[in-house]
C-alpha cells in the first residue's frame, strides 16, 4: 500500500494498516525474534522497483514505512505500561530491531529511579549537547595535556570495548552499569576544562571525545529524552 501511494493519511485507514502493523510487532515480541526492519522493507519493496510501479522517492517510501513501525511499536509499548520518556529515548537513538528496542525499553525501565542512574542523566546531558557541535569522533591522543581531558579519554577506551560487546550481547544492565563509571571523569571534566577554546585544533579534539562518548550512550538510548522527576 505504501509503495503504491496508498497509505493510511489522517484518520483515514480503509485497509487496516495500523492493525497489521500492530499484529507484525505482536508477532515479532511474541516470538522473540530478531530482524532488521530496514532490511525487510528494502526486500518488501524490490518487486515494486523492478516493476517500475513504485510511487514517489524510494528513500522517503522506506521512511515513511519505517515511521509507520515506529508509531506502532510506541503504540504497542504505552500499552504494555511503559512510560512515553523511556520508549522514546530508546526510538529516538535507534530503530530497527523491534525485539531489540524492547528489550533496551524493559531494561532502562527497571533503572529509571535508581538514584545512581539518575544522577548520571545531567552529565551525560552535557555530554550530548556539546557533542552536537562535534565535526567527527575522531581524537588526537597528543593533543590531550590537561589532566581532566587525559582521564576522560583513559575511562572511555577503558570502558567502549566492553560496553560496545555487552550492547552487542543484549546485555543492558551490564552496559549501563559500566556508563555509571563515567560519571566521575564527564563531572571532572566539565569543572576543569573549556571545551569551547578559541585553538580550533584543540576545541575540535575536545568535541571529538565528547562525540565519542555520546554515540557508544546512543547505542542504549537517548538519555536526553528522559524525564527527570525529583
Amino acid at each position: 500500500c505504501f509503495a503504491i501511494g496508498i497509505q493510511p493519511t489522517g484518520s483515514q485507514d480503509p485497509y487496516a494498516l495500523r492493525r497489521q502493523a500492530i499484529g507484525v510487532t505482536s508477532i515479532i515480541l511474541d516470538s522473540n525474534i530478531h530482524l532488521g526492519l530496514t532490511h525487510l522493507i528494502d526486500n518488501s519493496l524490490k518487486p515494486f522497483e523492478a516493476k517500475g510501479i513504485l510511487k514517489g522517492d524510494e528513500k522517503s517510501v522506506k521512511r515513511d514505512i519505517l515511521e509507520f513501525f515506529r508509531q506502532r511499536f510506541k503504540n504497542v509499548m504505552i500499552d504494555k505500561g511503559f512510560e512515553y520518556d523511556i520508549i522514546d529515548a530508546v526510538i529516538n537513538a535507534e530503530f530497527d530491531d523491534i525485539n531489540d528496542a524492547y528489550l533496551k525499553i524493559r531494561e532502562l525501565s527497571k533503572w529509571k529511579y535508581r538514584d545512581e542512574f539518575m544522577n548520571i542523566l545531567g552529565s551525560f546531558n552535557r555530554v550530548s549537547n556539546l557533542a552536537s557541535k562535534a565535526m567527527s569522533p575522531e581524537i588526537n591522543a597528543e593533543l590531550f595535556t590537561e589532566k581532566a581531558e587525559l582521564e576522560l579519554l583513559r575511562a572511555f577506551d577503558e570502558v567502549n570495548a566492553e560496553f560496545e560487546g555487552y550492547v552487542d550481547n543484549r546485555e543492558y544492565g551490564k552496559a549501563l552499569e559500566l556508563m555509571i563509571t563515567l560519571k566521575k571523569p564527564v563531572d571532572d571534566f566539565f569543572d576543569n576544562i573549556m571545551v569551547m577554546v578559541e585553538d580550533e585544533d584543540i576545541r575540535n579534539n575536545r568535541l571529538g571525545l565528547l562525540k565519542s562518548i555520546a554515540d557508544m550512550m546512543n547505542r542504549m538510548a537517548d538519555l536526553g529524552s528522559i524525564v527527570v522527576n525529583k
